[in-house]
């Protein structure tokens, strides 16, 4: 489901130009839709990735691919599809990046577990004369266990990237 911030989002809508972002820590159907989202809505979107330096200081509970890898597997999907001529890759070294202060961003998209994170953006914008911006929610992409995908899950061999559980094998003893 998508929601723009307190109402249904209307499809019919396109800003000139959107921001995303994430850790992309392995790219995974969530993340494929959360981008496909974002440019069936938006001209040009703004992929925001963390830094390393970000990663650092807020650690995960699985290991991240340094920030040169996860920009090429980002990268790489866009390229894949045809998607490359309207983004803007930024590295990420705060949770905000441009949204605070660049006044040609009209939208953030974002998920139901990163919404929290930006909903402080529009007071901050305020202070500063800046237009509020759109808030495109995203339901969590859910696995075919019912559960959400992501990279923690991925990681520990609980689904693959598009969501499907991983048989587990059983020894006899």
């Amino acid at each position: 489901m998508v929601v723009l911030e307190n109402s249904y989002y209307d499809q019919s809508m396109k800003f000139k130009l959107s921001a995303v972002g994430g850790t992309f820590s392995l790219l995974h159907k969530g993340h494929e839709t959360l981008l496909n989202l974002a440019f069936a809505i938006s001209r040009e979107v703004i992929i925001g990735i963390t830094s390393d330096y970000y990663v650092n200081k807020h650690p995960k509970t699985h290991p991240i691919k340094d920030y040169e890898d996860r920009l090429r597997e980002v990268y790489r999907f866009l390229k894949e599809n045809k998607l490359l001529g309207r983004s803007i890759l930024l590295p990420l070294v705060d949770e905000l990046g441009p949204l605070r202060d660049m006044k040609d961003v009209q939208c953030v998209i974002v998920t139901t577990e990163t919404y929290t994170r930006v909903k402080k953006v529009n007071s901050l914008r305020k202070k500063l004369g800046l237009d509020k911006l759109s808030i495109v929610i995203l339901g969590l992409i859910l696995a075919e266990d019912g559960k959400p995908i992501s990279s923690t899950r991925i990681i520990r061999g609980e689904i693959d990237s598009t969501g499907k559980v991983v048989k587990s094998l059983t020894v006899n003893k």
